[in-house]
């Protein structure tokens, strides 16, 4: 039986650690992170913060490391699917790191309302828009699109300030 790539559920916030676990015991994992700028009181940081929240890729033959991994500190469970583990294609891996490495988060607090916008990614790409409202990391952009205006809701991590 060849290695797939399977999904993990982490206790919350320990997916980084349940990952060199497991990267200690010889196996595969991928953690997507992504970048993101954490305020405090007295500062601002850029953090790299897991895109799934308690979720982990492992790259294992189910039938011998299916228990080593179900072992390991931090590990709650495999995801299933139907019955079975969740099995993830290569090509969807692939997908996920495509989008981390050519798609960058911008600064929320730089967004204002009457901001226009560059839409990077989806299928409004292309499109400029102004910026009408902005509520858990989704903006409300309204469109100027052959005439008609269009308001539609877009991932923050999706738009470039113009300019």
């Amino acid at each position: 039986m060849e290695k797939k790539w399977y999904v993990v559920y982490t206790t919350p916030r320990g997916e980084k650690k349940a990952s060199q676990r497991l990267e200690e015991k010889g196996i595969e994992t991928y953690l997507p992170l992504r970048k993101t700028i954490r305020q405090w009181s007295d500062r601002k940081k850029k953090i790299a913060v897991p895109l799934f929240t308690s979720y982990l890729f492992v790259h294992v033959n189910l039938v011998h490391e299916k228990y080593p991994v179900l072992e390991t500190y931090g590990v709650v469970s495999f995801v299933r699917y139907l019955g079975k583990e969740a099995v993830v294609r290569d090509s969807e891996i692939e997908a996920i790191e495509y989008m981390l490495q050519n798609f960058t988060e911008i600064q929320t607090e730089t967004l204002q309302p009457g901001q226009r916008v560059n839409i990077q990614g989806g299928s409004l790409k292309g499109q400029t828009g102004i910026v009408r409202d902005l509520k858990n990391n989704t903006l409300t952009l309204e469109l100027e699109n052959i005439g008609y205006q269009l308001v539609a809701k877009i991932p923050v991590d999706q738009v470039k300030l113009q300019g």
